[in-house]
This record gives C-alpha cells, structure tokens and sequence, in this order.
C-alpha cells in the first residue's frame, strides 16, 4: 500500500510543477493582452488549475493499472471517471477556496507591483501547501488511493 501513496504524491508533485509553470506563463501571457490584473489573476489561476489536472488524471491512470484495467487490457473509464468524481467531490470546498482565494492574493501581489509570473508563483507559495498536504489524505478517503478490491 506504500507504493500506492508514493505514486499518488509523485503524481500530485508532477501535476503541481505543471501548474505552476502554466499558471506563471498564463499570467504572463494575459498581462501582454491587458492591464487588467483581475483578469490576469483569474486567467493564471484557471490555467494552472487546469494543467495540474490535466497532467495529473492520465499519470493517475496509468500508475494504476491493478483499478482501471480489466483482464484484458482494456481501460475502465467508468470505474476512473466514478473515482475522479469522487475525489473531486471530496476537494470541492478545498477547490472552491483555492479558486477564489488564489485570485484575490495573485491580484495583491500584482497591485504591489510584482511582475505577472512572480505573482502567480508567490501566491502558489501561500496557497499550494495546503492544497498539498490535503491531496493525501483526501484521496485516501475518497478511495483513490487503495489497491484492488
């Protein structure tokens, strides 16, 4: 079962690195089209949480073949999609307050005057720990970290 929470948090480290260079570059690409900060604050956030999950589900996937693959090789989207609505239901207050909150303290960081990118990576340095040390004990409760039943 170790194997299990050391690939999952592989996944979450692998997923969170991927977000954050999207999320830096995505605040930067949004200020070359407007001064908005609101907007290049939304933008990064959305962007990053975006690429983090995107990178994550397939890594997810494949490092558990024992709950996604029937005896035939074949991928159980039923059974990965049941679990990552699970997973998400269990991270939706955590999501709903990462979603609005990160915004707000990107656009602090903005209004003091930082540069986009450094922005969007100081207010991932408030906000990633928590959504981090949460990830583990989340999924172990949704069931995304278990071995074959």
């Amino acid at each position: 079962m170790v194997n299990k929470y050391l690939s999952f948090a592989k996944n979450v480290g692998i997923a969170s690195v991927a977000g954050l260079a999207v999320g830096a570059g995505a605040a930067e690409l949004a200020h070359l089209v407007s001064d908005n900060k609101t907007l290049t604050s939304i933008v990064s956030t959305l962007g990053e949480y975006v690429a983090a999950y995107s990178v994550f589900l397939p890594l997810h996937a494949r490092d558990n073949p024992d709950l996604y693959k029937d005896e035939q090789g074949n991928f159980k989207t039923r059974e990965f999609v049941k679990d990552q609505l699970k997973l998400a239901g269990g991270f939706v207050l955590i999501d709903i307050a990462y979603l609005t909150g990160r915004p707000i303290i990107t656009r602090e960081f903005l209004e003091s005057g930082f540069s986009p990118s450094q922005a969007s990576l100081y207010a991932d340095a408030i906000s990633y720990p928590a959504l981090i040390a949460l990830a583990v004990p989340v999924a172990k409760l949704t069931g995304n970290i278990r071995s074959k039943e």
